[in-house]
């Protein structure tokens, strides 16, 4: 696959319509291009403003009663005013007016509409000027970065059914330069540290989760499996060398998170938060000193 394939399929990749062969193909490009991966990130940042844009959008709304209104002048149009009962007999054409009504408000509101972009595009700009300077945890490519770490977890740590082969740790040194190699012991010899607190080894590699790839040690504690996620920091430059942070739940899961010179680190596992959070303390001395941030 060539960049400019990539470039082509990479909207598709992101919204999961790739058949599983060219899924493969892709995994396999971003691999070995970083200027591919590059774009995907900026890509997938793009789309995540632009949700959270829409999301708060006052003209993304509905007005209220407007669907209520609509859905009895189609019920009229369709069956007539004489046939209320059997129109309220089946739910099922309720529920089909009432997603009409939603396309038809969406299409209409100024947010989606074509004649509007540089209305919309001008408010896009205005949220970007007022909002406050994001903290690093706050950060779009952090928190994306977050959700792939958790999607990492469930597929790799928990389910084992990730599209592409792990590496491991000595081979991946080799291919990407990213020290690595006793990582892995060292993580479970700090949380040997705790008092009545049982940790084992369970594996240790890098593997990729959609495009991005992490170095994932796996680690069972106190009978519960928990993830330990390093990947590359997005943003570059100095470490935030804050003490780690929760960095948000999904179901079940939490996230701790924190970083070093250059990686975004993260803890996931379905310990309650102050436990996990407890794992992330105990862990960062000794990952920090390993890559000497």
């Amino acid at each position: 696959m060539r960049c400019r394939d990539f470039k082509e399929l990479a909207d598709s990749y992101l919204s999961n319509e790739l058949l599983v062969e060219t899924n493969h193909d892709v995994l396999k490009h971003l691999e070995n291009c970083p200027e591919c991966r590059a774009v995907l990130s900026d890509r997938r940042e793009v789309r995540t403003r632009l949700r959270r844009a829409v999301r708060a959008a006052t003209e993304s709304s509905v007005p209220l009663g407007y669907v209520q209104q609509t859905t009895r002048k189609l019920h009229a149009q369709a069956f007539g005013k004489g046939l209320t009962r059997f129109y309220f007999a089946r739910p099922a054409i309720i529920a089909a007016a009432a997603v009409l009504v939603i396309a038809i408000a969406v299409s209409l509101s100024p947010v989606f509409n074509d004649d509007s972009t540089e209305v919309s595009s001008r408010k896009l700009n205005d949220t970007k000027i007022e909002a406050t300077p994001a903290r690093w945890f706050e950060k779009v490519s952090f928190l994306a970065a977050k959700d792939d770490a958790i999607d990492d977890h469930r597929h790799c740590a928990l389910s084992h059914n990730l599209k592409e082969k792990p590496v491991s740790l000595k081979e991946a040194e080799k291919r990407f330069g990213m020290a690595a190699d006793g990582l892995d012991s060292m993580i479970v010899d700090a949380l040997h540290g705790f008092p009545s607190t049982e940790a084992r080894l369970i594996k240790a590699h890098f593997c990729m989760v959609n495009g991005r790839r992490f170095l994932h040690v796996v680690v069972e504690h106190n009978r519960k499996v928990l993830s330990i996620l390093l990947t590359q920091n997005e943003e570059g430059g100095p470490a935030a060398n804050d003490d780690p942070v929760s960095c948000g739940a999904d179901g079940e899961l939490n996230a701790a998170c924190f970083e070093t010179n250059k990686n975004s680190v993260f803890v996931i596992s379905d310990l309650n938060e102050e436990e996990n959070m407890l794992v992330a303390k105990t862990i960062v001395p000794t990952v920090r000193a390993f890559y000497r941030a």
